[in-house]
């Protein structure tokens, strides 16, 4: 059969292409080598139909050999048979994945997949809005697969370096440009295998070869993934898939926030990857709380106030806040929780840097609101101690830091009422403390010196 399919070839290569379908009419049409033959015939004579039909018969054939398609796929590029070439290069996309490429073609392989990338690209920039969707999955497809193979990479056949990294530009840029076409769940998946890509690259190049942006940038992709898929998460219907995505994110968010540190030590674009930081850490105390992780939840907080104290800060920023207000809508977070990760808040702030008295007295409101309505001793001591921690405030205030006067009256009033019901329920002598502090207040409150006065006769 060899010998007869050479007959074959010659003449083809003649121009004879009669004589040649002929021969073939006798060759096994289930044999690689005979659809290799009848393709070359057909992509000679310009029948696109043909050579087409040779393509989809090849790759059900037993025998098939990368490198045919791969010739196949070359000679397609030559003739500037495009339709052809797109059928080639996704018989090789599928072939690769079924495992059928030989592991030595890997370089190979690469160049026609971004090929095949180059050719989606440019479809995608003529294409109309109802198309981007279809044609943006399938260039993440394609990144995907050049992941695939460049991750399965343990032979002395390397991919260069220029290819790499001309893989993670273009997939990192293609995800930025089409960010706001809508289909949230592939360009978060794009950002993804930028960011995978830039590792690898980072792997294979020398360090002093590496862009100095390329950290910057594998920040950005990783911080964009996380955040595509968190908003994609909020929107899942409840489910297994929901429950998954959920589990992903918890794992993916240390990664992100180890990248994004190791780009802020670049000194280079510090304030957006500082902002980047902050939302880090909102969102996990997000995930946190959605995975009722409810001892990971403190400890995260915990664990942002020292980062941000070692870092010099003397007050908690607004993404703690942040952090704290997201923790609060969830309804079926233990209150003891709830309390414990405000209290860490307020010891953050510092009487002797304080810059805004109104974030202070709101979380004041929110704790005494929590501990008033406890009878043990511990929550009392907790209670009396942030209404004195108010009172300091007070008695620091100066014109730039102004502590909001109904917040004033209502922690007065507070206070002045759990003295009486002290005074009642357990004694004089237990209420003390309460209306020591109501009266340290009163001169404070909008009525001033008749707030005192209408206090003392008690």
């Amino acid at each position: 059969m060899a010998c007869v399919r050479k007959a074959a070839l010659c003449f083809i290569n003649a121009g004879d292409f009669a004589q040649a379908d002929e021969v073939l009419r006798s060759c096994a049409v289930d044999e690689a080598a005979t659809q290799y033959l009848l393709f070359l015939a057909a992509i000679k004579q310009g029948l696109e139909d043909k050579a087409i039909a040779a393509v989809r018969n090849i790759v059900r054939c037993p025998d098939l050999v990368g490198k045919q398609l791969l010739l196949m796929a070359s000679l397609s590029h030559d003739k500037g048979y495009s339709n052809i070439l797109r059928c080639t290069l996704d018989a090789l996309v599928m072939t690769i994945k079924a495992g059928q490429i030989d592991p030595s073609l890997q370089v190979e392989t690469i160049a026609v997949v971004r090929c095949l990338i180059r050719l989606t690209l440019i479809e995608l920039d003529k294409a109309k809005i109802e198309q981007v969707p279809a044609l943006l999955n399938s260039v993440k497809q394609h990144f995907e697969l050049t992941l695939d193979v460049l991750e399965a990479d343990d032979r002395d056949a390397k991919t260069p370096t220029t290819e790499m990294e001309w893989l993670y530009k273009t997939a990192f840029n293609t995800a930025i440009s089409y960010a706001d076409y809508g289909d949230q769940p592939t360009v978060t998946d794009i950002f993804n295998v930028s960011g995978m890509l830039m590792e690898l690259y980072e792997k294979a190049s020398p360090s002093e070869a590496v862009d100095i942006e390329l950290p910057i940038n594998k920040a950005a992709a990783k911080f964009a993934c996380l955040c595509g898929k968190l908003f994609v998460y909020r929107e899942m219907p409840e489910g297994d898939d929901k429950a998954i995505l959920l589990q992903q994110l918890a794992a993916y968010l240390p990664q992100c926030r180890f990248d994004c540190q190791c780009a802020w030590l670049t000194k280079a674009h510090v304030n957006h990857l500082d902002y980047m930081l902050r939302v880090i850490d909102v969102f996990e105390i997000e995930i946190l709380a959605t995975s009722r992780d409810w001892d990971g939840v403190t400890t995260a907080m915990i664990e942002m106030i020292k980062r941000r104290t070692e870092a010099g800060e003397a007050d908690p920023d607004s993404s703690l806040e942040t952090a704290a207000d997201v923790l609060l809508s969830f309804a079926n977070c233990p209150s003891e929780v709830t309390l414990g990760v405000i209290e860490v808040l307020l010891d953050a702030y510092s009487m002797d840097s304080l810059r805004d008295a109104t974030r202070v007295a709101r979380w004041i409101r929110a704790v005494l609101v929590g501990l008033l309505g406890r009878e043990d001793s511990e929550s009392e001591k907790k209670a009396l101690h942030y209404v004195q921690k108010a009172l300091d405030v007070l008695r620091k205030e100066d014109s730039s830091i102004v502590y909001p006067r109904d917040e004033i009256a209502w922690l007065a009033a507070q206070t002045w009422n759990t003295g009486l019901e002290k005074a009642n329920s357990v004694g004089i002598d237990h209420a003390r403390a309460w209306c020591g502090l109501a009266l340290a207040l009163a001169p404070y409150t909008p009525e001033g010196a008749a707030a005192l006065t209408s206090v003392s006769c008690c």
